[in-house]
């Protein structure tokens, strides 16, 4: 591993029945910043820290998936938005995020 993390390195993760999703091999810096941004937010008392699970996991796909070949209802490749991934099969999300964790795993105490 280098020192630095080119977001245009990729794995494809196939989700059977012809079909796949690109992900980055592993995160970056930023990339791991942002994602962090969406998992934690300050609380409303400027103290205590809130954790935002929908967000942070939301936005864990969001960083990572670089393409795939999911189709609309239309029958065309659906964009990577929010919102499409909102609409992902819980058994194929969790298979992306479970692809995305086994590639970046928690640093070492």
């Amino acid at each position: 591993m280098g020192h630095f993390v080119y977001e245009d390195e990729l794995d494809r993760i196939d989700l059977g029945d012809g079909e796949w999703v690109d992900i980055a091999k592993r995160m970056s810096y930023g990339m791991q910043q942002k994602l962090f941004a969406h998992y934690v937010k300050l609380g409303k008392d400027m103290k205590a820290i809130d954790v935002d699970i929908e967000s942070g996991n939301l936005t864990l796909l969001l960083v990572n998936i670089k393409a795939w070949s999911l189709k609309g209802k239309d029958g065309k490749v659906a964009l990577i938005t929010k919102e499409a991934i909102t609409r992902l099969d819980p058994v194929t999300a969790n298979k992306i995020v479970e692809e995305i964790n086994s590639r970046n795993p928690a640093p070492k105490a």
